[in-house]
């Protein structure tokens, strides 16, 4: 049964208290829609931890420039109790608010970690507070510097759009306390934040991992008489190596499955009233050790995946885990943990590069292609675990965008339907390089192909790469005429020779009926990949020579050899070919 959420006051406080929400309120309507926009519902963030001055900038710069909307600002640069108030009743925010104000200023929605121990009041990390009233006193001087309501703020009146109270609470270096008490924390912050700014989100602390199931089940257990967190946040490194949907542990004998993961995620948050909590994940990543043979192009390919599979399932944010590498995290140097490894640009510090990773340019290029889709509503189109190919399609402004990738180590052809354009842009995830550094201009890193979509359908050749697939609309030939070619042109198939699959491109100097067929050595029809009337510009399609062709030809059981492709053009009426063009291909098996 859902909860109605109530307006709670903590315990302890004035009566003044009340007044001053009352007046805040009205600020707090336009406040409210600063956060409850689209940015604030985007999937795309980061998470950083504790950096220099020079390495928030290249944090910060990074973020605006690839597009991403969120940033958790964790660990010491957070929110920490004791290193606000050293002093009973003195606060100092000045880090805060320097690193709070610099994000801020570039519209990006802050997700704040707070640490709710302070050695003055005896308050010991990992335990429920020894002097709750100076928590709750804290805390509600924190929400309110931050709530951009114009009253008490921080200079400029930045906005926390979140707080997180307290990380990862399964683990004992971070809560060596209760569940229960840890329950009792977040009803006490819950109320705190909410009387301060009712728009704020509330973010449970994040879940280290799947071992940690157990124990967030009995805290939700404690709190299943109201609503208490609008967030449930759970991290998904591989501690030995995996992928986005199974990591290694370091019990070599043992793995963690995304699904069973995540599923029992759902269920603890139905069973205690929170099946409307969003789920986030504020530390994604690949393995905390730098795993043997991984290089930038494996990096992006994966982080590609990271977002695209869980969102599909549910995960509303992900925060990636960094932007900029850390150095010396945990008081070690070197390649030693995801946040000093598995960064989108290089820190010096580490290995001595500095360049911006492939991943960089692969999360500029899913954030240009997937920003402004309705997360919620990802259609899964294939999850073939056999062939190993994923297919989602996302929704844009009403226009289909499709994510595609292969998991196996051959090259797999899948076929997208229900297409109501003539032609589809396909677009590679990642760079056509080895490296970040050699990239020197984005807007032509990527590998592009315009496919031919015949009866709604097109068919794709996965290699190693996701792809971005994006529907072409022409509304007249004069919005192409610059990239209309001067002449028809039959260009050699590629890869040649294949097997099974190889791409065969033709361009058109206006628009023609057009004829694009297979033969064998001895003028037998193999298949007929085109048939049907095409606008000017470049066309590729692609043949398959494993089990048909997507666009009715039938190529079944062809043997190794030599084989032709002819393309026929004629008038739009259809009347007897007026070009002809012909070129051989050879199939090895």
């Amino acid at each position: 049964m859902k909860k109605e959420k109530k307006m709670l006051i903590p315990k302890g406080w004035i009566p003044t208290r009340v007044v001053s929400v009352l007046l805040l309120s009205a600020a707090c309507i336009g406040q409210g829609l600063a956060q409850g926009g689209s940015s604030a519902d985007s999937p795309f963030g980061f998470i950083m931890g504790v950096p220099t001055p020079d390495e928030r900038n290249k944090n910060l710069n990074g973020m605006v420039d690839v597009g991403s909307k969120w940033i958790r600002i964790s660990g010491a640069a957070g929110i920490v109790w004791d290193m606000i108030e050293k002093t009973k009743g003195t606060y100092d925010w000045k880090n805060a608010d320097d690193i709070i104000s610099d994000f801020a200023q570039k519209g990006i929605n802050i997700l704040v970690t707070v640490g709710p121990s302070n050695k003055t009041y005896q308050s010991e990390r990992g335990y429920f507070p020894s002097d709750i009233n100076a928590y709750n006193s804290f805390l509600i001087k924190a929400v309110e510097r931050y709530d951009g309501d114009g009253i008490n703020d921080a200079p400029g009146s930045p906005i926390v759009a979140a707080w997180q109270i307290s990380n990862e609470v399964d683990s004992k270096a971070e809560w060596s306390d209760t569940p229960e008490n840890y329950a009792k924390l977040m009803k006490e912050s819950y109320r705190v934040i909410k009387s301060a700014n009712s728009h704020a989100r509330v973010v449970i602390a994040g879940m280290a991992g799947p071992d940690g199931i157990s124990k967030y089940s009995q805290i939700l257990n404690y709190m299943n008489d109201d609503v208490y967190f609008d967030v449930f946040d759970f991290h998904w490194h591989a501690t030995s190596g995996g992928d986005y949907k199974k990591h290694k542990t370091r019990d070599p004998n043992r793995s963690v499955n995304f699904d069973d993961y995540l599923n029992k995620i759902k269920s603890i948050l139905n069973d205690n009233g929170y099946k409307n909590a969003k789920i986030w994940s504020t530390e994604m990543s690949a393995s905390d050790i730098n795993p043997e043979g991984q290089t930038e192009k494996s990096q992006a390919v994966d982080l590609i995946k990271r977002y695209v599979y869980p969102g599909s399932k549910g995960v509303s944010t992900i925060f990636w885990g960094t932007l900029y590498e850390q150095s010396g995290f945990g008081g070690v140097s070197g390649n030693t943990n995801y946040f000093n490894t598995q960064g989108l640009i290089n820190n010096p510090n580490n290995d001595g590069k500095s360049h911006k990773k492939l991943s960089y340019y692969t999360y500029k290029k899913m954030v240009e292609m997937l920003e402004g889709n309705d997360w919620t509503t990802v259609e899964t189109v294939r999850e073939d675990t056999v062939n190993k190919v994923y297919i989602y399609k996302f929704t844009k402004q009403g226009t289909p965008i499709w994510v595609a990738w292969n998991d196996s180590s051959v090259t797999r052809t899948a076929t997208i339907s229900g297409i109501t354009s003539n032609r589809v842009k396909a677009t590679e995830a990642v760079p056509k390089y080895e490296s970040g550094k050699d990239v020197a201009d984005y807007t032509t890193a990527f590998r592009t192909d315009t496919l031919v979509v015949i009866n709604g359908m097109v068919m794709l050749t996965l290699g190693g790469n996701p792809v971005f697939v994006e529907p072409l609309t022409i509304t007249s030939v004069e919005d192409e005429s610059e990239n209309i070619p001067e002449e028809f042109v039959l260009y050699q198939n590629y890869p040649n020779p294949f097997n099974p699959t190889t791409t065969i491109r033709f361009s058109l100097p206006q628009r023609s009926y057009v004829t694009l067929t297979v033969y064998d050595v001895l003028g037998r029809e193999v298949a007929t990949l085109v048939n049907g009337e095409l606008n000017p510009g470049e066309h590729s399609v692609i043949f398959s020579a494993r089990g048909g062709s997507a666009f009715g030809g039938d190529a079944k059981g062809l043997a190794s050899g030599v084989y032709f492709y002819r393309l026929s053009v004629s008038s739009p009426s259809g009347q007897t070919p007026h070009f002809v063009l012909q070129k051989a291909m050879v199939m090895i098996k």
